[in-house]
C-alpha cells in the first residue's frame, strides 16, 4: 500500500498504513506499505509504482459528484494515464444527506 500526503501529513500517513497493514495481516494478505511526500503526489505515486513491484496499485479516492461522468480529479487521471500496472480505485462510502 502506498500512502502519499503533504510533508505535514507524513505521521498521519504512517498511522493510516499501519491500520491497513494490520487488517491485511488479520486477513492473511501480504501488504507492502510506503509513505511518501512531494509537491506533486501523482508523480511520487507513479515513481514508487514504477520502481517497485506493485500490481495492482490500489488508491483511495474521494467521490466527486458529476451528472455527465465519473471524475476523480486531475491527480488520479495522471496516475491512471501513467501507471504501468493495474490500478484499482476505492471510493469510501459517503454519508448521505438524510443521515446527517
Amino acid at each position: 500500500m502506498l500512502s502519499f500526503r503533504s510533508h505535514a501529513g507524513v505521521e498521519e500517513g504512517d498511522e493510516f498504513v499501519q491500520e491497513v497493514s494490520k487488517l491485511g495481516n488479520e486477513l492473511g494478505v501480504d501488504i507492502e506499505t510506503l509513505v511518501g511526500s512531494g509537491r506533486k503526489p501523482e508523480n511520487v505515486i507513479l515513481s514508487a509504482a514504477h520502481n517497485g513491484d506493485y500490481d495492482p496499485l490500489v488508491m483511495g479516492v474521494p467521490f466527486r459528484s458529476s451528472e455527465q461522468r465519473i471524475y476523480f480529479g486531475p491527480r488520479v487521471r495522471e496516475v491512471l494515464r501513467g501507471a504501468r500496472c493495474s490500478v484499482a480505485l476505492v471510493v469510501p462510502p459517503q454519508q448521505s444527506v438524510r443521515e446527517s
